[in-house]
């Protein structure tokens, strides 16, 4: 049993070399099982139907919204980098932000998420991974033009998965013994 990031980080390492891949790709890999894990004990488990050959590592990029506003903070230093930042992460077929909301925005964080948002709308697919309801969005945004146009474009036509209030870490932890 791991009980250090170090360990993680170094199983996560050693897993990655010994199947040749990077360990940005282990790691989406885990994402993407601990998804499926989660909606295989949602009151949803009966609803899904996910057929094979995804091509997971090819179209799937997840990235915690604290990551990717630091990214974005590192970019801001060299001119140019902040286009080059948004075109990747326009290209991704399936961006999972994890961590959605969960700190406070600033006006120009908002912008490069408003600008984000933007390319990716109706072209690309997006999940959401945060603990706030979609009623809350706005406000925790900031309550803007931006907020609002952001909201817009995903929480009114999207599809909604509530998992409730039940602590999955707690309880995986429980069902493993």
């Amino acid at each position: 049993m791991m009980k250090t990031p170090e360990q993680l980080k170094g199983a996560i390492r050693n897993l990655a070399k010994k199947k040749g891949i990077h360990a940005q790709e282990v790691l989406q890999i885990f994402m993407f099982e601990r998804i499926i894990e989660r909606l295989s004990v949602s009151p949803y488990k009966d609803r899904f139907i996910l057929k094979g050959g995804l091509l997971i590592s090819a179209i799937l990029r997840y990235v915690r919204l604290p990551d990717l506003l630091m990214e974005y903070g590192d970019s801001t230093v060299v001119a140019g980098n902040q286009r080059k930042l948004l075109e990747r992460y326009s290209r991704i077929p399936l961006l999972i932000l994890d961590e959605w909301l969960v700190s406070d925005i600033s006006d120009a964080e908002l912008h490069f998420l408003f600008e984000l948002m933007e390319r990716r709308s109706d072209t690309t697919s997006t999940i959401f991974c945060t603990q706030y309801r979609k009623d809350d969005w706005v406000k925790r945004l900031g309550e803007g033009v931006r907020a609002e146009a952001i909201v817009d474009r995903y929480a009114y036509t999207a599809f909604w998965i509530e998992t409730g209030s039940t602590n999955m870490r707690e309880y995986c932890a429980k069902h493993k013994r």
